[in-house]
């Protein structure tokens, strides 16, 4: 099985574009179409089975599974002097491999009831290979970093500078500030080392109490928010007072200024204290920190949701032409109940597709609240 190709990829044409006057304008579209193109193929394998024990009180589902896409299809940049800035190809072999699980159990069941569920799944996934003398596809970039499928590696890599290093920790120049990298490494990856869902239902009678938990461990996050929000002082970290009790927005002549953690080129331990009265100094992104600097753990447990319902016996509804009358009250994403960001959800993202990994002024999910009302006639 695979998925074919949008339309219109197979040939170039023009687009109709605003006319001038009153004279039509078309142009030529920048991106190479593929009169080549094949489909892209999957080929898997999965292994699966279901448990129950106890009287079904308790059930496991489990499956591990392998599979490869041949052929992905990918625009890639080439010569503008060629007149086009991209050109779609087939690409590779993209390989996830995983585990899920899914446990389902009943521990109290009478008058009072409580049924639990948790799902667990991991997935690894590898950029086998790209096509011929392409060892790296930019999915986007965005300022100094970008998300790219890098072959060899995990699917979603964050590549961009990075800090200098001795003996394990960050070199800081003579004036204070962080010593860049400039050579583009792979800083982190956007794919999760598992994900994990636990809810629980306890019932009583006719009423009900449902919670939801998400969870979300490893994984990496680049927050371009965080970059520009530190250059311009808006978070509350650009404030406040030093490890000399000043300022820190004070010149360093008169005690004020940030000590950063590390050592000198020397090895010795960083004792300078860089300025961080005004723009361009020591939270300034790209010039005095690399993209390293705004990339995060992206773990999370969240209280997804939170369900209290009643359902009316039907003794209750008289001659009413209704039965099973049950009402609700909902909410949904109520709370981030651990984080390792501050600023930002780590759940947030600027993209629905492949470029996963990094989020720029996006609204984080709203906490919602409903009522509902249920019933057949």
């Amino acid at each position: 099985m695979g998925n074919d190709t949008r339309p219109y990829r197979t040939r170039n044409y023009f687009e109709a574009e605003n006319s001038f006057g009153s004279s039509p304008v078309y142009r030529y579209g920048t991106t190479l179409n593929n009169p080549q193109l094949k489909s892209e193929t999957k080929e898997g394998l999965e292994f699966g089975t279901e448990l129950l024990f106890f009287n079904r009180r308790i059930g496991l589902n489990a499956s591990v599974y392998k599979d490869n896409t041949f052929d992905q299809i990918i625009p890639v940049k080439t010569s503008t002097a060629t007149g086009f800035n991209f050109q779609y190809i087939n690409a590779g072999n993209f390989e996830n491999k995983g585990i899920e699980l899914a446990l389902n159990a009943t521990p109290v069941d009478g008058d009072f009831r409580w049924d639990m569920n948790v799902n667990w799944a991991k997935n690894v996934n590898t950029v086998v290979e790209l096509a011929e003398g392409i060892d790296n596809y930019t999915i986007t970039s965005f300022f100094f970093a970008s998300i790219n499928a890098t072959e060899g590696e995990a699917f979603g890599t964050i590549r961009g500078t990075n800090f200098q290093y001795k003996d394990g920790q960050k070199v800081i120049t003579s004036d204070g500030y962080y010593a860049i990298d400039d050579s583009i490494q792979t800083i982190g990856n956007a794919t999760p080392d598992w994900n994990l869902g636990f809810s629980n239902t306890f019932s009583y009678k006719g009423f009900s109490l449902r919670t939801l938990f998400d969870m979300q461990m490893g994984g990496d996050i680049f927050s371009l928010n965080t970059a520009f929000g530190r250059a311009t002082g808006l978070y509350e970290e650009t404030a406040g007072l030093n490890a000399k009790g000043n300022p820190k927005r004070d010149p360093v002549a008169e005690g004020g200024g940030v000590l950063l953690e590390g050592v000198q080129e020397d090895g010795s331990q960083n004792t300078t204290y860089a300025p961080a009265s005004q723009w361009g100094q020591v939270w300034q992104y790209g010039s005095n920190n690399p993209a390293a600097a705004y990339v995060f753990d992206a773990s999370y447990i969240k209280l997804r949701e939170l369900a209290f319902s009643y359902k009316f016996p039907q003794s209750t509804l008289g001659n009413l032409p209704i039965k099973n009358l049950e009402l609700s009250v909902v909410g949904r994403n109520l709370a981030i109940l651990y984080s390792n960001v501050t600023h930002f959800d780590p759940e947030v993202t600027r993209s629905s597709g492949n470029a996963q990994g990094y989020e720029s002024g996006t609204y984080p999910t709203p906490r919602t609240y409903g009522f509902n009302v249920k019933f057949n006639f």
